[in-house]
Formats: structure tokens, C-alpha cells, sequence
């Protein structure tokens, strides 16, 4: 059985990283968690990245090593436990994904919002993706008027709900899973889009979908940027 549990390990490793990032002062512009870069001046996160589905459905933009990399544009390559305290480095605080009940009853998503785009070089110049330019609506209706209603979509930390593996022991969901970064929204992700969408396999106009366009621009290895 599942129990919801509050992520004790994962914040006291970032609370103890947090105090090295305060004594290394300003001489140190990057401090490194596992693969994962913690760049100080900008408070933001560069995770390597991988490219994996460039068309079709998508539960996620980005899923662990091991993870559903044929429904997600990326690949990241650190271990999800670094990839939460990293995001706690960034004072962004977790809020969970909560799940109503009645005739309105689904998941809403709590939490600090992070912006995400994807950083690259070609050649000698450096070129950026929003994350939200690599999904496309599946709904054409949607489509036709995207970027409006990309507006109002947000990318949430919502924490990876954390789980009792056996008597005694947990572990954050997304250890288990692979799911780091949801769009169709998933309490075992460490982070969720803004928007309810209903199951994209019920229906030819749920969800989203790679934006194949974009997504075949990318090489095969990158960075994800994530900021508070």
C-alpha cells in the first residue's frame, strides 16, 4: 500500500547542500548535485539531457534513466533524488498534486512555478527551446490559437508524492518510476503542468502531443535549464 510521506531525506540533503553553497561564497559560481548543476547567481538548475520521442503522444516532457522515454521529448540523465534537492536548492517548495471528489473530481496541482527551456550550442552560438514550444495540443481547435492558450499553462513542483516500499522504508515515487517532469499530470513526477488534461489515449483531441517541428531541432545531447 502507497502512504503519503513527507520527503525527509531528500530536504535534509538539501538543506546540508545549501549551507556548503552559503560557505563557498561568491568565489564558486556553480556547485554540482550528482550531474546536476546548481548555477548560483542565476538560481536556476542545467540538467543533461538526452533527446527521446520526436513525435506522438506525450504523458511527459521529461522522464528519469529507465523512465517512459517513448512518451516523453527527453531523457535526463541524473538520479531523480538529486534532481528534488536541487529543486529545493532553488527555495522552490513543493505542493503536491490533489485529487477532488463530486462532479467536479480530478487532480490540481499545487506548488512554486519554474520557467524551462532547453539550452544548446550550434556552432559558436548559443540557442534556447522553451520547454512549452517542444508540445503541441492534440485538440486542432486548441492548435489553431496556441500560443494564447499557452499562457495560461505553468510548469508546477509539485514534489513527488513519496511511497512505502516495504515496513519501515520509502522512497519518492520517482525513483520508482522514472517520472521526473508530467504532462498529463501524475502525482510520481517531481514536477506537473498547470493544465488538467483528460487521458490522451481516450481521445483523438486529449492531451498533447510532440511538436515534431521543434523537437527534431534539438541534437541528440543538451541541457535542460529549469529557474525560480
Amino acid at each position: 500500500m502507497r502512504k503519503r510521506k513527507l520527503g525527509y531525506r531528500a530536504l535534509i540533503g538539501a538543506l546540508l547542500l545549501s549551507a556548503s553553497l552559503r560557505a563557498a561564497g561568491e568565489s564558486r559560481d556553480t556547485v554540482e548535485v550528482g550531474r546536476i548543476k546548481v548555477v548560483v547567481k542565476e538560481t536556476a538548475l542545467l540538467v543533461p539531457a538526452k533527446a527521446a520521442a520526436d513525435s506522438g503522444i506525450l504523458e511527459y516532457l521529461a522522464v528519469a534513466t529507465g523512465g517512459k522515454t517513448y512518451e516523453s521529448v527527453m531523457e535526463l540523465e541524473c538520479d531523480p533524488r538529486n534532481f528534488h534537492a536541487a529543486l529545493l536548492l532553488l527555495n522552490a517548495k513543493p505542493g503536491g498534486v490533489r485529487f477532488s471528489e463530486g462532479p467536479d473530481a480530478g487532480p490540481s496541482v499545487r506548488g512554486d512555478t519554474l520557467e524551462i527551456d532547453v539550452v544548446y550550442k550550434r556552432g559558436d552560438s548559443l540557442r534556447t527551446i522553451d520547454a512549452l514550444d517542444l508540445i503541441s495540443f492534440r485538440d486542432t481547435a486548441l492548435a489553431k490559437q496556441e500560443k494564447a492558450h499557452k499562457e495560461d499553462l505553468a510548469w508546477v513542483f509539485t514534489g513527488s508524492e513519496t511511497v512505502e516500499v516495504e515496513r519501515g522504508k520509502t522512497a519518492h515515487a520517482s525513483t520508482l518510476e522514472g517520472s521526473l517532469i508530467g504532462i498529463f499530470i501524475d502525482p510520481t513526477a517531481e514536477i506537473n503542468i498547470s493544465k488538467v488534461t483528460r487521458n490522451p489515449y481516450r481521445g483523438e483531441v486529449f492531451g498533447f502531443a510532440v511538436n515534431a517541428a521543434r523537437a527534431q531541432m534539438l541534437p541528440e545531447r543538451f541541457w535542460l535549464r529549469l529557474r525560480k
